[in-house]
């Protein structure tokens, strides 16, 4: 779904079971197909992108093959940009980018032009090729759009050994390649780039004389540069794993002497240097990279007679460079709250299992709070974190409560469990990370099961006394809640009751959860979408089958749309951009 000019945009299965493009202001009279386009269910409008006060898409109409097109929510002004490729055949435009109020996109000409650079501004003579930058129907394969500096940057390829960084201001003269990597062999642009100081840093490679190695750009031929031939000659330390933190672009990289390791700059030669060697296993994963109190965190994972996960920490010295933790078991995220950094740990000492925190050093490093007994079945798992009012909410097993939520303020005896919401060793399964919403106070909402009422919801404010529950829609039977959202301060779920799924709700009290509406059906509702201060979501009521609703939180203002199709379900297509 998409916002142009106070209207939602998205696209419908339509009557006629076509996917076309639609709209709405929130009535039913003001939810409409823009325009009959498509020409049968294969074909579908995407790529919807905003630029110089028009909303473009791309769409096969069955005549004209997939072009570019373009509406300013009229079916008159819904209208074919430009016939790129003349015919039935596609131009297949792709990589929609605005830059300055022009639409940059990638598109074929016809059989004598490849992939190729063009542009547009709406009208069908601005509507142009840009460049043929590889002549002939090979194509520039355009890709990676960035802007450095004020100006729009790109890569393409100039011929099928010539992928290099160009740069554009809408015309042909003004389109050209910023630097020829290597002018005398093959020249490759990875895809992994990343600004650091006002420059494109990326891994290039230069078949004559590096190989790949680490490059950037600050859109000048000058200022396009080698930051350092790590390993000399053509083999290439094929830099990858860029980060940004502490005045350093940090990457991982190889040499002569090492394998994939740890190194840092600072967009000079000199300052281009190898921080550390780990360890002599050529092939190791760094992942989970974040900062705390000065320093970067990250996971390291590898095989050695078994599999291996590290977290270590580094200031970007040799010295500083150290490991702070080990284990049999990935760590999978690493989170950092309040100059320190969080994951869940096992300590073979103790054999307890539970959260760990670390201030990036081996003495700062400490079990916060020991959770469970470490089992080889994975029990006691600390779940998914969600920072919330200065505190860290997960799910985790203690071995004498089950899987409940827990709360840390960061210190050992501000990490509790919230509620036992099922006593002993049952487990309640509370809902965690994008599962917990926030209401405009900062009460957290959640789900939780419990052997008595099934699904039911819950709200905390971070304490024990504060972690109630709000309501069991459905006694005995579980509310099976789902699709918690915040829309412009109202909470909004999807639950069972005895009369049927249904819209629901809650101020946070008991009498103040209600069933905005009952659709009576399962699955029920999806794809919720904030608009005009209402919620807009998909859903089937029994009869009309899935259609898109809107809801203001009363009975009287949740209506379907639009029954969009009367025959069959309909659905939303995600944007692909």
């Amino acid at each position: 779904m998409t916002e142009y000019n106070g209207m939602l945009f998205f696209v419908g299965f339509s009557i006629e079971a076509k996917f076309e493009l639609m709209k709405s202001d929130g009535t039913e009279e003001g939810t409409v197909v823009v325009k009959d386009i498509c020409s049968d269910y294969s074909n579908t409008c995407k790529n919807l992108t905003v630029s110089n006060g028009l909303l473009f898409f791309t769409v096969n109409d069955g005549i004209n093959g997939e072009e570019l097109w373009k509406t300013d929510g009229t079916e008159a002004g819904t209208v074919m940009v430009k016939d790129i490729a003349v015919g039935t055949d596609n131009s297949s435009p792709s990589n929609l980018f605005d830059f300055n109020n022009t639409l940059f996109f990638k598109a074929k000409n016809d059989a004598d032009t490849g992939y190729e650079l063009w542009k547009s501004d709406g009208t069908e003579a601005g509507t142009i090729l840009v460049k043929d930058i590889n002549t002939g129907s090979g194509g520039s394969y355009v890709s990676n759009f960035n802007i450095i500096n004020g100006e729009l940057l790109f890569v393409a390829e100039a011929s099928d050994t010539h992928q290099d960084i160009w740069k554009t201001d809408g015309t042909e003269v003004g389109t050209v390649v910023v630097k020829d990597i290597d002018p005398d062999g093959y020249s490759y642009v990875e895809n992994d780039v990343v600004e650091y100081n006002n420059e494109l840093y990326f891994c290039a490679y230069h078949e004559t004389l590096y190989g790949y190695e680490l490059w950037k750009t600050d859109g000048t031929e000058a200022g396009t540069v080698i930051v350092k031939d790590i390993i000399e000659g053509d083999s290439g330390s094929e830099p990858e794993n860029f980060y940004v933190a502490n005045g350093y672009l940090f990457f991982t990289a190889e040499d002569d002497v090492h394998g994939n390791e740890l190194w840092k700059t600072d967009g000079t030669e000199a300052g281009t240097t190898f921080i550390k060697d780990i360890n002599d296993i050529y092939n190791k994963d760094f992942t989970n990279f974040t900062s705390a109190n000065g320093r970067i965190i990250f996971e390291i994972d590898y095989y050695s007679s078994g599999y291996k996960y590290e977290i270590w920490s580094s200031d970007g010295t040799e010295a500083g460079t150290i490991m702070l933790y080990e284990a049999s078991m990935d760590m999978y995220e690493i989170i950092a709250f309040e100059n320190n950094a969080y994951f869940k740990g096992y300590n073979p000492a103790t054999e307890l299992y539970g959260l760990w925190k670390t201030d990036g050093t081996e003495a700062g490093t400490v079990t916060l709070k020991n959770i469970s007994q470490y089992t080889n079945t994975g029990s006691g798992t600390v779940g998914s974190f969600f920072i919330h009012n200065q505190k860290i909410l997960f799910a985790a097993d203690d071995k004498i409560h089950g899987i409940e939520l827990w709360t840390s303020d960061g210190t050992e005896d501000g990490t509790i469990l919230l509620k036992d919401i099922v006593s002993n060793t049952n487990s309640s399964f509370p809902s965690t990370n994008d599962d917990l919403v926030s209401d405009d106070n900062g009460t957290i909402y959640f789900k939780a099961n419990d052997v008595a009422n099934g699904s039911t919801l819950w709200k905390t404010n971070g304490t024990s006394e504060g972690t109630v529950m709000v309501i069991d829609v459905f006694p005995g039977q579980g509310g099976n809640i789902y699709q918690l959202v915040n829309v412009n301060g109202t909470i909004f779920f999807s639950a069972n009751s005895e009369t049927g799924h249904g819209l629901w709700k809650t101020d946070g009290t008991e009498a103040g959860t209600v069933e905005v509406k009952n659709f009576a059906t399962s699955p029920g509702i999806k794809h919720f979408f904030a608009f005009e201060n209402k919620a807009v979501f998909t859903a089937d009521d029994g009869t009309h089958g899935r259609e898109l609703w809107i809801s203001d939180g009363t009975e009287a203002g949740t209506f379907m749309l639009k029954d969009i199709n009367p025959k069959l379900a309909f659905f939303v297509i995600n944007d692909e951009k």
